[in-house]
């Protein structure tokens, strides 16, 4: 990042260190502890404010973790990906922002890309696009436009994904937000505080990666497993009852991939990528 030039150093007995060295002197400008890297997965942040990177965390029986660093070596956060423990992060990406890192994740099932944005001191999953594992993806953000990803499979598949910021608020001025695995529905209508109510999809972990809005109280989400779910939300009355509670979501899988819900006569429409049409009454 500018006169500065980033490295790890690996060893065959030990965790990874990440040196950072000065271009033009080449002398040492800073370097970290001794820590768990995984792989190559690092990546500056164009802003030069944080190095992205990832841990591995197979001995501790825990999944990766995502890690931030300083300029100065020194680790300032991290999260977790919430993903299966044989998970490995190969790529982390900036794009040309600074405000949205993505990452390539593979495990024994699949391979993923997930996009991740940073808001109110925390680190949300806001979009997972899912492959087979033989499909080996690649990605590269658009270098000048933030919102635009082009992902590519060793079947010589090119997909260009551009992505835009929705605020979902419903007429009730009920507020959703995408959370990694969940949905966070709040009641502005009561409070600007409100707590959210989670919705959390059981038995598949998954991202949801579109979801629409039928009023007066259905939601319904399409996940990065391809499977639909359908969501009736609580009357507002009723959330101080239902407040620290977690609800159960029953998903109804499906083959194809849907690119649009939009709400028709008490029908929710899906478009999907194979020039047809599937309805599904609500």
């Amino acid at each position: 990042m500018g006169n500065i030039l980033l490295l790890q150093v690996k060893s065959t007995t030990l965790p990874c260190k990440e040196k950072i060295w000065e271009r033009d002197s080449g002398s040492l400008h800073a370097a970290s502890e001794l820590k768990p890297f995984m792989g190559v997965a690092l990546d500056w942040m164009p802003s030069g404010a944080k190095i992205a990177a990832a841990y591995d965390r197979k001995a501790e029986n825990k999944c990766p973790l995502v890690v931030f660093f300083e300029r100065n070596g020194l680790e300032r956060s991290s999260f977790s990906i919430g993903e299966p423990i044989d998970t490995t992060i190969e790529v982390l990406k900036w794009n040309c922002t600074s405000d949205l890192l993505a990452a390539i994740a593979r495990c024994e099932r699949h391979g993923s890309v997930k996009i991740w944005s940073f808001s109110n001191n925390h680190w949300y999953l806001k979009h997972e696009i899912r492959y087979l594992k033989k499909d080996g993806v690649k990605f590269m953000w658009d270098p000048t436009k933030a919102l635009r990803l082009i992902c590519l499979t060793l079947g010589g598949k090119i997909t260009a994904y551009n992505f835009v910021w929705v605020t979902a608020v419903m007429e009730n001025s009920t507020d959703l937000v995408i959370e990694n695995f969940n949905i966070l529905i709040s009641p502005l209508a009561l409070s600007f505080n409100a707590t959210s109510l989670v919705f959390i999809q059981p038995e598949i972990l998954c991202c949801c990666s579109r979801y629409g809005l039928f009023p007066p109280k259905h939601l319904a989400m399409c996940l990065s497993s391809g499977s639909l779910c359908i969501v009736e939300i609580p009357a507002t009355e009723t959330w101080e009852e239902l407040e620290g509670k977690e609800f159960n979501i029953v998903h109804s899988c499906s083959e194809v991939e849907f690119g649009s819900l939009i709400q028709r006569s008490g029908c929710i429409i899906g478009c999907c990528h194979k020039s047809s049409m599937s309805e599904l009454d609500v």
